[in-house]
């Protein structure tokens, strides 16, 4: 939907800027630390409303590799839409209740406990959850935390 089917006058060359912008964003300093931990004992996998050209773009920032990215352009709707679960379930080769999702995104987190899936939620922000039914597994303040909880120093198989 352009700006201007929902009453914006957004000039073209202010949408491009913002686009570009995209390309410079940064996790937070304990992100990949913490995704290395997690690797070891975990797959990781980004599940993304972000269409496959801007996550090929931001992934030089990362340091850590994922074991997989699926857009949810892939599964024809955003999230929480069930689609976009499901077709991440599809491409991993596993049922829902067998992923645990993260996210700092409530109606992400929401989605995903809809269809089954564990959910952590990252409240950096300490934002509230609100009243929904689906409630997070477990909530961090950040992704060591997320690394402290899911996979504690000195647990991983050698």
């Amino acid at each position: 939907m352009g700006s201007e089917q929902i009453g914006l006058d957004v000039p073209d060359e202010a949408v491009r800027a913002v686009i570009r912008q995209w390309k410079t964003l940064e996790p937070y300093s304990d992100v990949d630390a913490a995704l290395d931990r997690l690797s070891e004992e975990y797959e990781l996998v980004g599940l993304s409303n972000g269409d496959p050209d801007m996550l090929e773009a931001v992934r030089p920032n990362f340091e850590t590799e994922l074991d997989g990215v699926v857009s949810v352009a892939e599964a024809g709707a955003y999230k929480p839409h069930r689609a976009s679960y499901d077709l991440t379930c599809e491409a991993l080769d596993v049922a829902p209740h067998e992923v645990a999702f993260v996210t700092a995104h409530t109606f992400d987190l929401v989605g995903a406990k809809a269809v089954g899936m564990r959910g952590a939620f990252l409240n950096r922000h300490e934002n509230p959850y609100g009243g929904w039914t689906h409630r997070p597994d477990i909530t961090v303040p950040d992704t060591e935390a997320l690394a402290d909880a899911l996979a504690p120093r000195g647990t991983a198989t050698e």
